[in-house]
């Protein structure tokens, strides 16, 4: 039997999970990116570069920080996340921000870089910033809680993030009989709470 999986395109599933991921990330997530700022404290006058800006929080808190002098560019290949990244940087009249469609690893001229990538250890996130050459880092975890109002919620996070993929693989019938399946044992064990850990490097490049 093949790998339903194999051959995975990230830029389809996260254009087709544009809308569900601006809905899940509003709940749930968004304050990953605002907190990257934060810690980041990019200061007036500095040039912020996002990549997999996704649908722009993390753009918004970078143009408050950097302030009119400075500069923000949000990078990401999923053009209709752009799209809401695009009207929410134009709701609130951030004109230092510039949204594009490119590639991640031309980053030239930049202060500050907030990368995304699925790390799932510190030591492995450790491992790769002593092979770029970065020393004097700073490497944090932070586990957060996500409450779950509703079985539903535990879905809007699937169906709003890159577990999308494994759903769609999964065929219509039986995505829906695990959703199903899941949100039962949810209800029955009194699941109202998944955790949320994320990972924060800090860095100057020499």
């Amino acid at each position: 039997m093949g790998d339903p999986l194999r051959g995975f395109d990230p830029k389809a599933t996260y254009d087709a999970a544009s809308t569900d991921y601006e809905d899940a990330s509003r709940d749930f997530w968004q304050y990953m990116s605002t907190r990257t700022v934060e810690l980041a404290a990019p200061g007036p006058g500095e040039t912020v570069l996002d990549v997999a800006c996704g649908n722009g929080p993390g753009l918004l808190a970078a143009s408050r920080a950097v302030g009119p002098t400075g500069r923000v560019i949000g990078i990401d290949f999923a053009t209709q996340m752009l799209e809401i990244a695009e009207e929410r940087v134009r709701a609130a009249g951030a004109a230092n921000v510039e949204v594009r469609t490119g590639d991640m690893t031309e980053r030239p001229g930049f202060d500050i870089v907030q990368p995304w990538r699925r790390i799932g250890d510190p030591p492995t996130f450790r491992a790769l910033a002593e092979e770029a050459g970065l020393s004097g880092f700073a490497l944090r975890e932070d586990v957060d809680t996500l409450t779950l109002d509703t079985p539903d919620d535990w879905w809007r996070i699937v169906i709003g993030s890159g577990l999308r993929r494994t759903a769609e693989a999964l065929g219509e019938d039986t995505a829906a009989k695990v959703r199903a399946r899941c949100g039962e044992a949810m209800r029955e064990r009194g699941i109202r709470e998944v955790g949320l850990t994320s990972q924060y490097l800090l860095a100057t490049h020499p």
